[in-house]
């Protein structure tokens, strides 16, 4: 009798037990490190894009408090000497604004900078109808429209911040994640002009 209790108080796993249950446990961590990286990845794009929103807001701001020709483009220098706005085609991860003096879309040594923001996780590309930045006026309105597709480089679908001419600013959507936009259809694909 002693024996069996013996018996009972050592029983435990299996050799076998161990080596079926083990590739289990391997797979759900790594399924669960995946998701993290996926979430984590989702995060600093979204943080990007927010960085993106703020400058839209900001420059809109500024062209109803100071008088001006306020230009919100993006940059490839990080070096303030060499903030210039880089072509439609262009891609870049600074974006500043500048009162444009001399209304030729283009920043100047002599043009102030009032702000700039460095973003850190995404490539950008500004559509813009060609032009290197987007203008904003000293009323309600913008005078150019145009969207800023952010796309981080281990995701397959980006997000866009799109500025219409009539000041308002907002964000993508793709509800059924098709990588095309809800409203209008654009692309959000990364990598695919």
């Amino acid at each position: 009798m002693s024996f069996s209790k013996a018996r009972h108080k050592l029983t435990g796993f299996s050799l076998i037990e161990l080596l079926l249950v083990l590739p289990i446990i391997v797979t759900l961590l790594m399924l669960g490190i995946v998701q993290l990286a996926q979430l984590i990845n989702r995060y600093q794009l979204a943080s990007d894009q927010q960085s993106v929103l703020d400058s839209a807001y900001f420059s809109r701001q500024l062209s109803l408090s100071s008088p001006g020709n306020w230009v919100l483009c993006m940059s490839r220098s990080a070096t303030t000497e060499q903030l210039n706005c880089t072509s439609q085609a262009g891609k870049g991860n600074t974006w500043i604004v500048f009162d444009d003096k001399n209304d030729d879309g283009k920043r100047q040594a002599d043009e102030k900078i009032s702000q700039q923001w460095q973003l850190r996780y995404t490539d950008q590309q500004l559509f813009a109808s060609g032009r290197s930045g987007l203008r904003f006026s000293n009323s309600q309105r913008s005078i150019d429209s145009g969207s800023i597709l952010l796309c981080h480089p281990k995701l397959i679908h980006g997000v866009r911040v799109i500025l219409f001419q009539s000041g308002s600013i907002r964000l993508s959507e793709d509800a059924n994640n098709n990588g095309r936009e809800d409203r209008n259809g654009t692309s959000l694909l990364c990598g695919v002009d």
